[in-house]
């Protein structure tokens, strides 16, 4: 192909994406043998997928999902997590809140026995972020960039769902809000090696890429430019040896489902098999409002509907209530704004 043909069909293949014309000339491109051409393309898609993700600013979901973290092909796990989650998110994720409810429902055991259950919620604006554990009877308030609390599903940037992996996306922010945000996400793609860049069929794209110390690390992202750039599905590969094909060392596979809500593409279904944890999980959002104002109390901690506290009974053996504690640690602080004393049960 001369290199006049090329741009040609690089041309035709960027006007159909950014204008959505029916893929004509498009429907016969299998694979761009050109390294520039694929890296623009791919830096189109990524940019694409950067756009409309973005026009996502605020918005409210309910998530329900199940994790098997013992998950094994073919094999029955022994337990079960059941998660229930309300996430609210305004001003481009600049304020943000995560509500979870964790069941753990043993699978070896008989039916009656009462699944043990946790609480949690998290709260992050510009200026503090708000913890909790305890089942919400031990609240604390951080500087905005402190780690979030290990939870069973971490609070993570619904906008990113689809672009890491299940083990990632259960990590959340515990591990790095940075780079577990949007921008933080796309930077790390855009510092992988560029393989190739595929047409699947009426513009669906598989982009891969090699990374790693050794580009041991495989990643094939496919990207529907149909659906506002969605990631419809993710594989990621580790090759061990140089025998070793790539295909036999597949860590994990995510497929995310999409539907437009208030013009904007937003993931409504997630199912992930992954060899990290050895885990599978599957997971629904269903969408309350897109785009719409949130109400600012949302965000605050007077907005949290706190427990009193928590029942037990002291180092005397006395049964009573310990008040939910709420403690501001920053500023190098540690200071009880309420709660934290012991109320034994009248006789």
């Amino acid at each position: 192909m001369q290199v006049c043909d090329r741009r040609w069909l690089l041309w035709c293949v960027s006007v159909l994406l950014l204008h959505g014309t029916s893929p004509v000339v498009a429907q016969h491109v299998k694979v761009l043998p050109d390294q520039g051409e694929a890296q623009a393309l791919a830096d189109q898609l990524l940019q694409g997928l950067a756009e409309q993700r973005a026009l996502l600013k605020s918005g409210q979901f309910k998530l329900e999902g199940t994790i098997q973290p013992e998950w094994r092909a073919g094999l029955k796990p022994t337990v079960e997590f059941s998660c229930q989650a309300e996430c609210y998110f305004a001003d481009g994720f600049h304020q943000f809140r995560f509500d979870q409810r964790v069941s753990q429902i043993p699978l070896n055991l008989p039916q009656q026995k009462e699944p043990l259950v946790e609480l949690s919620q998290y709260i992050r604006t510009p200026e503090f972020s708000i913890h909790t554990a305890g089942n919400n009877t031990d609240v604390r308030i951080f500087e905005p960039d402190h780690p979030s609390r290990e939870t069973l599903l971490g609070p993570f940037d619904i906008r990113v769902v689809g672009l890491i992996s299940g083990s990632e996306l259960q990590t959340g922010m515990s591990a790095s809000e940075t780079r577990r945000s949007l921008s933080g996400v796309l930077e790390s793609y855009r510092g992988y090696q560029l393989e190739t860049v595929r047409l699947l069929e009426d513009r669906l794209y598989e982009v891969t890429w090699r990374f790693g110390k050794k580009a041991e690390f495989r990643l094939v992202l496919q990207i529907d430019a149909a659906r506002g750039y969605a990631p419809v599905k993710l594989e990621y590969y580790h090759k061990r040896g140089q025998a070793k094909p790539f295909s036999d060392g597949r860590v994990c596979r995510v497929t995310v489902h999409w539907e437009r809500k208030s013009q904007v593409w937003v993931p409504v279904s997630l199912q992930s098999e992954s060899r990290q944890g050895t885990q599978r999980m599957e997971l629904k959002f269903a969408w309350k409002s897109v785009n719409e104002q949130i109400p600012a109390s949302v965000f605050t901690l007077d907005g949290l509907d706190l427990p009193e506290g928590r029942r037990l009974e002291d180092h005397h053996g006395n049964s009573g209530l310990l008040e939910t504690s709420i403690i501001d640690h920053r500023d190098g602080k540690k200071t009880l704004i309420r709660g934290g004393d012991f109320r034994p049960d009248e006789e």
